[in-house]
């Protein structure tokens, strides 16, 4: 026998049960963060926000390992001074 089918009524007064039932157990005390703005919240939106989160707090580059100590290599050869194939990057040291 297939469960029955919920309607958007139904769904939104088991909802509300269930945060009424969480509240008065303390579910919501004491959560990380509580009371403290929320970070980057006055930024502008980006779609990579977790990604971008997710390789800062690995401390990753987001290049393979071979490209990124090829990059490293090319900055030790020009003095940290960083080439493209169209010549100097930004025109400033990096």
């Amino acid at each position: 026998m297939s469960a029955p089918i919920l309607n958007d009524r139904a769904i939104a007064l088991i909802a509300e049960r269930r945060i009424q039932e969480a509240l008065k157990s303390g579910a919501f005390e004491n959560l990380p963060g509580a009371g403290k703005p929320i970070p980057d919240l006055d930024q502008p939106y980006d779609e990579l926000w977790w990604l971008k989160k997710l390789l800062k707090r690995e401390e990753l580059t987001g290049l393979p390992r071979e490209a990124a100590r090829l990059k490293a290599q090319r900055r030790l050869n020009h003095g940290g001074t960083e080439y493209t194939e169209n010549g100097l990057a930004d025109g400033v040291k990096r």
